[in-house]
């Protein structure tokens, strides 16, 4: 009887660790899958709420700011490039008219009769300079960046020759000094100068287009888009409307 037993209690021990084992392995599982749908619960609970709606709206809203901004960048870019490439232009311009000017020969002065002569001896007095010199000076100083000294220098020319040959491209490049150094007020001012004075003058575009951005620059938009439209109206096929369209590009809608 004794070694039958045995076996018994073997069996019954092996089917209670089986049994514990299977009741420990529910439990895990139950246990797991309550987690999950707690999970699942918190899940729907916020879509319920919206937020990740929400969130997935914000982001859409971020690429697409991100994506405009790119575009104003690159707009930025070449308007800049366009910017500098006329800046060039102009100073290349004015050089050569400058060279081809003093490439001229100069008159001969008259002699004066022996009847009209003195007996003394005159005394050289110190001369101003002429206009070419005096407006080539103040240009130098401003394509070397000197823009306090090309300030003083065109305000001075204008003092001295005020209807002078060159007074409308000094007028431009005076209100160029002020606007590089962001002194837009006084840059406005000269610009229309330009305009209002010398309408005919070939820096009379350029200086309207400049007025379109000091407007800009000074956020009145409402004034720099009018300014600009009337820049691509009066002057159409040249590279201020070409600028004056880049710029109307970036202003903001109406």
């Amino acid at each position: 009887m004794i070694g039958s037993t045995r076996p018994l209690r073997h069996h019954r021990f092996f089917v209670a660790v089986t049994l514990g084992l299977a009741l420990t392995t529910l439990s895990l599982d139950a246990n797991a899958q309550r987690r999950v749908e707690e999970r699942l619960s918190r899940i729907e609970r916020l879509l319920d709420s919206g937020v990740l709606t929400d969130m997935a709206n914000q982001q859409e809203q971020m690429r697409q700011a991100l994506q405009e901004l790119r575009g104003e960048v690159e707009l930025m870019r070449r308007e800049l490039n366009e910017l500098r490439q006329r800046q060039h232009d102009l100073y290349a311009d004015t050089d050569r008219r400058l060279q081809q000017l003093e490439a001229r020969p100069q008159q001969p002065q008259s002699t004066p009769s022996p009847q009209n002569q003195s007996a003394a001896p005159e005394v050289p007095v110190a001369q101003p300079p002429d206009e070419l010199t005096a407006y080539r000076s103040a240009f130098e100083a401003l394509k070397a960046g000197r823009y306090a000294e090309s300030t003083a220098a065109f305000q001075a020319f204008l003092q001295q020759f005020p209807q002078g040959r060159y007074a409308p491209n000094a007028l431009y490049w005076l209100g160029e000094s002020y606007y590089v150094v962001r002194d837009f007020r006084n840059a406005l001012v000269q610009f229309q100068r330009v305009v209002d004075e010398h309408p005919a003058s070939s820096k009379s575009p350029d200086a309207l287009l400049k007025i379109g951005f000091v407007y800009h620059e000074l956020g009145d938009i409402a004034k720099a888009r009018r300014v600009l439209e009337q820049v691509r109206t009066d002057y159409p096929d040249t590279s201020a409307a070409a600028l004056a369209e880049r710029r109307l590009a970036r202003l903001p809608a109406r």
